[in-house]
């Protein structure tokens, strides 16, 4: 079993976890999916994230977060509790590389980070040459009340998609509320500042107790940075087809109507993505910059596979033959 995944920003390497909750980590070469960069041996995680240039790959485990060496999964530094103020699950490093957003366990907060329970706050942990700077804890949690997890950053590192479970959660792992399939959940955005009010993205939860969960932002903007697209799993119905199952949907934010109009709801309504099969069991999707390939089979109709890339095609000019000119 291939657990949760992560793909570099140039899509080059493919971290992932072999063997489920607590696995076994390596990385895969992003245009061989059958090659192993670093082949799992002992070094364990739960979740992961690549720096930006994909050199550094900080792992998630027993509720902690260490800095690994991508090329090796040798240990370049661990994150001590007191730098993070607390326990840490679900981190993504943001794509300036001068941030790490985390849901960090309160008081009442247990479990493995991927069925954790009770968690958390969303925080932020700068980093700057290297070091953490002070925690700064963005949407801090409500005991019995709220728990929020699975952040996301937008591009331009400037706001924060996530989920906020409301007690009763509903996970189908029971118990207090816990992050893996819970169903009492909803979508949100907020600026990554201390303080921020978050802002509800009504129209992509489409609705209440469907399981609206990681929410994962795609890497670019359209319409000048105005528009992002991000996915994420839901027990929606796609037209008469009632989902039992959680499934992967996509939605838009408009970032500018959240940053001028932040009483307005900036999302638009989801769509169900079609390459799944009814009765699959979908959580998380992971986004890439490009397609790699490595011969163009691997490649979509029209397009062909140019320096490990999938390119569209160049069409023939449909050109008219020129009568000779008159002597």
């Amino acid at each position: 079993c291939v657990g949760c995944h992560v793909i570099s920003q140039d899509s080059t390497k493919v971290a992932a976890v072999f063997g489920g909750p607590d696995g076994i980590g390596g990385v895969v070469d992003g245009v061989d999916g059958g090659r192993y960069l670093v082949r799992p041996t002992n070094v364990r995680w739960n979740f992961q994230t690549f720096s930006p240039r994909g050199d550094l790959l900080l792992v998630n485990y027993q509720q902690g977060l260490r800095v690994l060496d991508a090329n090796n999964l040798k240990l370049v530094r661990q994150i001590t509790r007191e730098e993070l103020g607390g326990a840490a699950a679900q981190p993504e490093w943001s794509p300036d590389g001068k941030a790490i957003v985390f849901a960090r366990y309160p008081a009442d907060g247990s479990g493995k980070e991927v069925m954790a329970r009770n968690v958390g706050d969303i925080a932020v942990l700068p980093w700057s040459d290297g070091a953490p700077g002070p925690v700064q804890v963005i949407v801090p949690s409500r005991k019995g009340e709220e728990y929020h997890f699975y952040p996301s950053w937008t591009p331009d590192s400037r706001w924060i998609i996530f989920n906020t479970g409301k007690v009763p959660c509903g996970s189908s792992q029971g118990g207090p509320c816990n992050s893996y399939d819970a169903r009492n959940t909803r979508l949100r955005l907020v600026r990554a500042t201390a303080g921020s009010a978050p802002l509800e993205l009504r129209a992509a939860t489409c609705g209440e107790g469907l399981s609206t969960n990681w929410p994962r932002v795609a890497p670019f903007t359209q319409a000048g940075g105005k528009l992002i697209f991000f996915t994420f799993s839901s027990r929606g119905s796609y037209g008469f087809a009632e989902r039992k199952e959680p499934q992967i949907w996509m939605a838009a934010v408009d970032l500018q109507r959240a940053e001028q109009q932040p009483g307005q709801d900036p999302s638009y309504p989801p769509f169900w993505l079609p390459f799944q099969k009814a009765a699959e069991n979908n959580h998380l999707a992971t986004w890439t910059n490009r397609v790699l390939c490595s011969a163009p089979t691997e490649c979509p109709p029209n397009f062909d596979c140019v320096a490990h890339q999938c390119v569209p095609l160049q069409p023939v000019p449909d050109v008219a033959p020129t009568a000779p000119a008159a002597p």
